[in-house]
């Protein structure tokens, strides 16, 4: 492309592969592809068919890319052929990352097939056309690697806990509140920060009853024990103390939380940053931040005006 074309006063094409290390290239053409799962409903008694739709169909790209040396465009290597060329296919097999085209910035994307032309008719020139789909599982994926947390959580993990409980036929007064805890306990995170005393009391009271519960079916095996205090001892039996431990642990999170630091609140930014630049700036860790931000579509590239969530404590330095 020379100098005057309409991409290259654009933001450069790149593809940056979740494990390896970012590659840009040259754009020629851009074809973009989508659509909705429409699905027709015929009703009774009249015409027509209503068009029900569950989403939109994932997105497709097309580019076309031709890759020669003394290329002149702002950013890219001026020597394109082969090198850099075998540098994007390699990446290209690397699975997912981020796709940024000069039509629609940043994407997460998977190349789902790509076709290279050579020709020996012409010198130090290919031709590449990548078909492109994009992957919009990947902050879904991200968040289930980032510990629940008690605003967001306690009523369901201890509903799920109590169902394994039961399962092993372990039931007591303490398993009867612990569901009825856990929602006072979700309901306290969620106050204002001037009630933080309360989350601290609640989760007080969760953790003491998931230790009686403890002591009451998993106590190590001794002649004189009782049959009930084996029940949570056996290897068929691991489901149910893996969740008491669990939500021991989301309790305990929330308890040792300080008043005001656990508010969360937005911020946006005027330029484009990662959110290893935010954790940076505002001195938060960065597991902490993308567990807060785990549906942000690409942690890498946050454009302006997207919005953030960090703690309080950082606003000052956002």
């Amino acid at each position: 492309m020379a100098d005057d074309s309409i991409f290259s006063r654009l933001p450069r094409a790149s593809w940056f592969p979740d494990s390896g290390a970012i590659v840009y290239f040259p754009i020629k053409s851009v074809q973009e592809n989508g659509g909705l799962r429409v699905t027709p409903r015929d009703r009774l008694y009249r015409p027509g068919a209503k068009q029900d739709d569950t989403g939109a169909s994932a997105d497709d790209f097309s580019t076309l890319s031709h890759f020669y040396n003394g290329l002149r465009e702002a950013g890219q290597l001026a020597e394109q052929y082969p090198a850099n060329l075998n540098r994007l296919i390699d990446a290209l097999k690397l699975g997912a990352g981020t796709l940024t085209l000069p039509t629609r910035g940043p994407i997460r994307a998977k190349a789902k097939t790509w076709t290279r032309d050579d020709s020996d008719n012409k010198t130090d020139f290919a031709q590449l056309t990548i078909h492109w789909v994009a992957n919009n599982e990947d902050g879904q994926t991200a968040a289930t690697f980032f510990p629940p947390q008690a605003r967001s959580a306690a009523r369901s993990l201890a509903a799920r806990t109590v169902r394994a409980l039961q399962a092993e036929g372990a039931w007591s007064a303490d398993v009867s509140l612990l569901e009825s805890l856990c929602d006072a306990l979700e309901r306290a995170s969620l106050a204002p920060t001037i009630y933080a005393g309360d989350v601290a009391e609640r989760a007080n009271a969760v953790i003491a009853t998931i230790d009686r519960i403890k002591g009451n079916f998993m106590v190590l095996p001794r002649p004189s024990s009782p049959p009930h205090t084996l029940l949570l001892l056996s290897p068929s039996s691991w489901s149910a103390g893996r969740e008491l431990s669990r939500l021991r642990e989301v309790a305990a999170r929330s308890r040792g939380a300080t008043p005001g630091s656990d508010q969360v609140i937005t911020v946006t930014y005027t330029v484009p940053k990662s959110l290893l630049d935010v954790a940076t700036e505002t001195c938060q860790p960065i597991e902490d931040l993308a567990g807060l931000n785990a549906g942000m579509p690409d942690q890498r590239f946050i454009e302006p005006g997207t919005r953030v969530l960090i703690r309080r404590k950082t606003a000052r330095a956002a």
